[in-house]
């Protein structure tokens, strides 16, 4: 299992591709779970490895800032049963906030960018 190798720590950022470029992270616990807003189950949800990644190849960003990885995973905890909000609770923004960060969701942003570009382009031609 992922959490067994050495290289992997508590309070890690988790992510795997979905369809080739949809993004999912989570955080990895001591207990060797991740905790994730969860689209597919509709809400903030603690799992196995094998659950969150359901299939897919994961990668270990680390850390996203130097907050204690136990703060991290204290907080997530405290959000099991958050709703899922694909445009302001999805799975980057939450373990943004875990990490004290801004909000946010470069994934979405992207998309929203490149949709809007779509838009333009239509609108012009």
């Amino acid at each position: 299992m992922l959490y067994k190798n050495r290289d992997n720590k508590a309070g890690d950022v988790l992510r795997i591709r979905i369809y080739g470029f949809v993004l999912h992270e989570g955080i990895l616990t001591a207990e060797g779970t991740v905790i994730s807003s969860s689209r597919r189950n509709g809400a903030v949800v603690e799992e196995s490895v094998a659950s969150f990644a359901n299939g897919h190849k994961i990668t270990n960003i680390g850390p996203l800032s130097d907050v204690p990885p136990h703060t991290a995973i204290a907080y997530a905890r405290t959000r099991l049963g958050q709703k899922y909000k694909i445009f302001s609770d999805n799975c980057q923004h939450f373990v943004r906030k875990c990490y004290k960060l801004k909000s946010t969701s470069p994934q979405r942003d992207t998309m929203l960018a490149i949709g809007l570009a779509a838009l333009a382009f239509i609108a012009v031609f």
